[in-house]
């Protein structure tokens, strides 16, 4: 199976390149518009690789970093 990207991006216009893009390269992508929305996916699907924005509506990159490394929700 091809590697999961998650894109965390509130501008459409650049989530779309990155994850077409991104596609064309093999990857298998989702995007993301704001931060909440990425850790309530962490629930059900772990991306292989996470491109984060550091200026979300609700949340910044750093702050979802944090919460990775702090709950463990990253696969080794």
């Amino acid at each position: 199976m091809k590697p999961l990207v998650a894109i965390v991006e509130d501008e459409p216009d650049i989530g779309k390149l990155i994850s077409l893009n991104l596609e064309k390269s093999g990857y298998r992508t989702k995007v993301f518009f704001d931060g909440n929305s990425f850790i309530k996916s962490l629930n059900t699907a772990v991306p292989d690789l996470a491109i984060l924005d550091l200026m979300l509506p609700d949340t910044d990159g750093m702050e979802i970093c944090r919460h990775l490394r702090n709950t463990g929700n990253l696969k080794s």
